[in-house]
């Protein structure tokens, strides 16, 4: 049975894990912002409150957890700044011409600008973790395979106007390319996977076949610019962006397929979850949802229930402080703060749905609580990243709810068809064929959706940029939660005195 619906947080959490994970992610993004100063008020505040706070042991230890999660997140992510700073300023500094050894860390794009022959763009890490975007011409390679996990040394031009920012220094036009180091076996075999993968998937569903892909292992490269802005316009990026939904779908089927044994249903997990790392990459979202995954398989060894939001607090804690550019990372925060949202807000509001839809009769009843439990999580997830989404683009997304409740019904299909056709391909490309036939209507269905979604009026709806957008996102949520709870409160006193 679910919790009431008043309990928005769930009984047995922790909540030194919480005090800990935003502590922590303070901590680390002072660090890597070159704000440590903040946090001496942080540190002064915290003392201050606890000391209001002797007589509430549970709360003092509470804030006196979060205050060590600061100052040890700001240490380390001070010092990962530090060496960044170092290898930044000396590329900055060189001249017109600079040379750097980097290895490559995302699967190759194909680039159109104006070399007269086909060109690549790729994201490389040079020392200390100083990322570059690079672009170059087919004919500079110099027979370079850009496979990731290979070592190269680039020749070209740094720009580093409109840079993200760190840990990206800028964007570097390569004039010429040597490779250094050969990408190990695995990344190679996971380069041909995705290639075979994106071929089949292509011939089948035509320009959706990428989503085939994206579903799958977040490979979603070939998708058309149209295809890429309207999923963006509708909050549909998340899906080809691997994350928890997809590792919840995937290890759902584990427990099916191997009903036996703990222990064994617990390795094919941690195997599964290692193999996803691998595939898809160590993406600060991709290891925040495999860690809480293998903590859960853990636990399920142990014997012990594991508390999703205590494991969320615990991974998102040793996350940053493992690698604390993941606290600027965009799927970093939108993955967590919807997990966050959905296992709070939305565990309350399903509670309440469930309690309401009890005392309903008929058939209806399975199909109201699939529907509104969809509604739920889409609304919740929503809400919970609009502030963030405010933080970076200059508009809203209108129609994201409504787009994510149109294609929910398919997720989970197209995502094991995928995943099943990226496990055969290689070795079994009938079935890798069969499964992609049968996922071509899907992928070809959420394109549809996304591009006819992104043509309604007022699709991207003008917002604010920066952080005046966050602290307006931020506000209208909060108003529109206190406008819903006094509705309901009023409407439960009307159906008591009723």
């Amino acid at each position: 049975m679910p919790e009431p619906a008043s309990e928005a947080v769930p009984r047995g959490v922790d909540l030194r894990l919480g005090t800990l994970a935003c502590g922590t992610w303070v901590g680390a993004l002072l660090g890597v912002l070159e704000q440590s100063w903040v946090v001496i008020v942080v540190v002064v505040i915290g003392v201050l409150t606890a000391l209001f706070s002797l007589r509430d042991i549970g709360l003092m230890l509470s804030i006196a957890v979060g205050l060590l999660g600061c100052l040890v997140a700001c240490f380390v992510g001070a010092h990962v700044r530090g060496d960044w700073e170092q290898v930044a300023t000396a590329l900055e500094r060189s001249d017109s011409e600079v040379s750097v050894v980097a290895r490559v860390i995302s699967d190759p794009t194909v680039a159109s600008q104006n070399w007269g022959e086909p060109g690549w763009r790729f994201a490389v890490e040079a020392e200390s973790r100083v990322r570059l975007y690079v672009s170059v011409a087919s004919g500079d390679l110099g027979g370079a395979r850009l496979v990731r996990g290979t070592v190269l040394r680039l020749h070209g031009t740094l720009e580093t106007e409109g840079s993200p920012g760190p840990p990206a220094l800028g964007y570097l036009r390569a004039s010429g390319v040597q490779e250094i180091e050969s990408a190990p076996r695995w990344q190679r075999f996971v380069a041909n996977l995705k290639s075979t993968l994106s071929q089949i998937s292509e011939a089948k569903a035509g320009s959706a076949g990428p989503l085939i892909g994206g579903m799958a292992i977040g490979d979603d490269r070939g998708l058309s610019k149209e295809t890429k802005e309207a999923m963006l316009t509708t909050s549909l990026t998340h899906l080809t962006a691997v994350s928890g939904s997809h590792i919840a779908i995937s290890l759902s089927v584990i427990s099916v397929l191997l009903p036996g044994r703990r222990r064994i249903k617990a390795v094919a997990t941690w195997c599964f979850l290692a193999t996803m790392v691998v595939v898809v990459g160590p993406q600060p979202a991709v290891l925040r949802a495999v860690g809480m995954g293998a903590l859960a398989a853990w636990g399920l060894i142990l014997g012990r229930g594991g508390q999703p939001l205590g494991l969320l607090f615990a991974v998102t804690a040793g996350t940053l402080l493992i690698d604390p550019w993941s606290t600027v990372s965009l799927g970093f925060a939108l993955s967590t703060l919807a997990t966050a949202g959905i296992l709070t807000a939305g565990r309350g509001l399903t509670g309440w749905l469930k309690q309401t839809v009890d005392d309903w009769s008929g058939g209806i009843k399975p199909i109201a609580q699939a529907v509104g439990e969809a509604v739920v999580i889409a609304v919740v997830a929503q809400a919970v990243t609009l502030p963030i989404l405010a933080l970076v683009n200059p508009w809203l997304p209108t129609w994201g709810v409504v787009a994510n409740l149109l294609v929910a019904p398919i997720v989970t299909p197209l995502t094991l068809l995928g995943l099943t056709a990226a496990a055969t391909c290689l070795w079994w490309p009938a079935a890798a064929n069969v499964c992609a036939y049968l996922a071509a209507p899907l992928a070809r269905y959420m394109e549809a959706t996304a591009l006819r979604v992104a043509g309604w009026p007022l699709a991207r709806l003008a917002w604010p940029s920066g952080i005046a957008g966050l602290l307006a996102a931020a506000a209208v949520i909060v108003a529109i939660v206190l406008v819903g709870w006094a509705g309901a409160r009023a409407l439960g006193r009307a159906r008591g005195s009723g």
